[in-house]
């Protein structure tokens, strides 16, 4: 069970991760993320809650002037970390 919950979050983060880059232009949103230790230790059977990313695992993402702070060069290192995590399990 924890193997398959474990390939739930990865799945889910990649999700967020493409919905991240779909909204690289979207004035104000903010990147999300998946707080993979909250989540795995609490082993939820509902979806994985997220949280806005500088709470998981930034210390503070800069914001463009119309608020957004996507960054496309680490939206692209998490799909390739989360892809690599997929692929170990």
């Amino acid at each position: 069970q924890n193997f398959e919950h474990s390939l739930d979050l990865l799945s889910a983060r990649q999700n967020l991760v493409a919905s991240n880059l779909a909204n690289i232009d979207t004035p104000g949103y903010k990147t999300r993320d998946i707080d993979f230790q909250f989540e795995f230790l609490s082993r939820i059977g509902s979806d994985p809650q997220t949280a806005p990313a500088p709470n998981v695992i930034e210390p503070e993402l800069p914001s463009r002037n119309d608020g957004n702070n996507v960054s496309l060069d680490r939206e692209t290192r998490m799909l390739a970390e989360t892809g690599m995590r997929f692929q170990m399990a």
